[in-house]
């Protein structure tokens, strides 16, 4: 039962059944015969809001009733991830077999696949998601995809805001932009170079140099 959940889900479910089985053995009763509401007062809304069975008693002895239940808050969890992902930028494209994909996101010959379609995930410069160091192989299918991207992007940190705001900004793109080094030109203005992707897609990548003032290259980057 527990391979189907995550562990934030699979940890309130635990905690659920192991409050119902204390009670079972200290009062003889069988506390288990769960209606999918209170199941999600217990466990959290996904199992309730993904279908956990609302007409049906969710009973210790009912596997295949509870299984579906946390197979479905498992499907949902997944399911609101992705939105996200694509709310912010994230998004899986179908190619040839000569490309992968950065850590930056633009995809790099890889001469080692065959001449299958592949998937590469990818995302605009913009986007408040970033990915993790280290190259994202190519997928199978669409699904693989996806499931690399919730695996290899996670939200980029905001710039605090502060008397140092410009060298933290200017630490920010050095670290995650491939770029050349920003320069912060001492009267409030910084000269940054970058990689921008076109907000139609990832038909082409040129490299841009942007002299901005504060503001408006943390509107620029999304912060």
């Amino acid at each position: 039962m527990t391979k189907y959940l995550d562990l934030a889900l699979q940890a309130r479910v635990t905690f659920a059944l192991g409050k119902c089985l204390a009670i079972t053995d200290s009062s003889g009763g069988d506390c288990l015969n769960l209606q999918a509401q209170e199941l999600a007062e217990l466990c959290g809304q996904r199992a309730y809001l993904a279908g956990a069975g609302r007409d049906c008693p969710l009973q210790l002895s009912d596997t295949p009733c509870l299984e579906n239940a946390f197979l479905w808050g498992y499907e949902l969890e997944h399911h609101l991830k992705r939105r996200k992902l694509i709310e912010q930028g994230v998004a899986v494209y179908q190619v040839g077999a000569v490309f992968g994909t950065n850590w930056w996101g633009n995809p790099f010959q890889d001469d080692e696949r065959d001449n299958k379609e592949k998937w590469f995930v990818s995302a605009l410069a913009d986007s408040p998601q970033e990915a993790t160091i280290g190259d994202i192989p190519l997928a199978e299918t669409e699904e693989e995809a996806w499931q690399l991207a919730e695996q290899h992007f996670y939200p980029a940190p905001a710039v605090r805001k502060g008397s140092d705001e410009v060298t933290r900004l200017v630490k920010w793109i050095d670290d995650h932009y491939p770029a050349e080094p920003t320069i912060d030109n001492g009267d409030g203005t910084l000269t940054v170079s970058v990689l921008c992707v076109p907000a139609e897609g990832d038909s082409f990548v040129e490299r841009s140099v942007i002299p901005a003032n504060l503001k408006s290259a943390r509107d620029w980057l999304g912060y």
